[in-house]
């Protein structure tokens, strides 16, 4: 289409500037729309507990947590600092390479990170903290946190980092041990 002649050119001129600002709002629009599409979503989604959480190709699935007073008998036994939070978890990779398992961690309801212990010692069925999963293979064992009693969730990975989290209520039912009870000796019963 021509743009239409004027004698003294002031419509012909007025017509380019409407062309360029269509032309300049329509690369905006396009633009602004192809950021959109490009931005990840920070939303992360939380799980309960016993749900399967899936994160990029990486399941995890926590299907026990329990509070101990300590890890271990006599005199070999391990006190934490404040309670050890003993959680058995699964991790199945859906990936075509293999998944390290990064160190986990404790979210409190104030957004305070609390690391997963190092040494697994004395905690049977331990995962470790070199925890390579395979494709199409699925790790279970221990990790174990040294945290105050209250209310948690457990911030996990995927192989591309995006996260999630599973809820883990503060429940105290299986945290009835004879490592409980302390004996006094020569006390009235």
């Amino acid at each position: 289409m021509d743009p239409p002649v004027d004698s003294n050119g002031a419509r012909m001129q007025h017509y380019d500037i409407m062309l360029r600002n269509r032309r300049a709002a329509l690369l905006a629009l396009g633009l602004a729309v192809l950021a959109s599409s490009c931005v990840k979503s920070t939303e992360v989604k939380t799980y309960a507990q016993g749900e399967k959480a899936t994160v990029g190709f990486v399941t995890y699935n926590v299907f026990e947590a329990q509070w101990l007073p300590q890890i271990g008998d006599g005199l070999m036994a391990r006190v934490p600092a404040d309670r050890y939070f003993q959680i058995r978890i699964s991790v199945s990779n859906g990936g075509a390479s293999e998944f390290l398992i990064p160190p986990l961690n404790l979210m409190d309801d104030d957004g305070k990170l609390i690391t997963e212990l190092s040494d697994g010692t004395g905690v049977p069925n331990w995962l470790g903290m070199s925890r390579k999963v395979n494709s199409a293979e699925t790790v279970d064992g221990l990790i174990v946190f040294d945290a105050p009693a209250r209310h948690y969730r457990l911030q996990v990975e995927s192989d591309t980092g995006v996260q999630a989290l599973i809820d883990l209520p503060l429940r105290f039912g299986s945290d009835i041990h004879k490592q409980d009870v302390i004996r006094i000796p020569n006390a009235p019963q």
